[in-house]
């Protein structure tokens, strides 16, 4: 495996502003463990509301079904710490989509072209105490493209592949289900577990 470098804080400060915006998958079929799901997931990334210390903050849900079962409804909140080096996220949902997890950001490259990657390790623990681990990868093009492939590597594999389709986050597309799961007294006191700092 290729070894990452990561970003150092000065970095990730100066790339903070691209990952602000509305981002998608646009409906997708993506295979997990052995079974098709069709899957439509989104989320809004907001800027720092505050000093230079304020974290920035995120909005996910995605609406997932398999073919043979009920349509499955996930949600999550993200802030970040330690400017953009780090990131928790609490999501709810179903007992085996209810999870926390803890990111840091564990590799940033740059080529001639000048587009920029950075990559994202997280590690955490779902509802029904299976662990999870996931990779995320950001991809910033010169001239403004962008896009965010996600890849659960344990319990089982999985692979969603988003893009910034707007620089400006959209509170509006997100429904009614996800204000509710917001503000369920769980979103505040879902326990994740904590990964150390290399």
């Amino acid at each position: 495996m290729k070894s990452l470098t990561p970003p150092t804080k000065e970095e990730m400060e100066e790339l903070g502003p691209l990952f602000v915006g509305r981002w998608e998958t646009g409906p997708s079929r993506e295979w997990f463990v052995c079974c098709p799901f069709d899957i439509d997931a989104r989320f809004n990334t907001y800027a720092p509301k505050g000093g230079s210390d304020a974290p920035y903050t995120s909005d996910a849900e995605a609406d997932i079904v398999c073919c043979w079962c009920v349509g499955t409804h996930f949600a999550s909140t993200s802030v970040t710490s330690d400017s953009g080096l780090a990131y928790k996220e609490t999501a709810l949902g179903p007992n085996s989509f209810k999870h926390g997890m803890q990111y840091k950001a564990t590799g940033h490259a740059s080529d001639a072209s000048g587009r920029r990657t950075v990559t994202y390790e997280g590690i955490g623990q779902a509802g029904d105490n299976s662990r999870i681990s996931t990779v995320c990868t950001y991809a910033f093009e010169k001239f403004g493209d962008a896009s965010m492939t996600y890849e659960q590597t344990a319990p089982s594999k999985m692979t969603m592949r988003f893009r910034r389709v707007s620089r400006y986050p959209d509170e509006r597309m997100m429904s009614d289900t996800f204000a509710r799961k917001k503000n369920e007294p769980s979103a505040a006191t879902l326990v994740t577990m904590t990964q150390s700092r290399a």
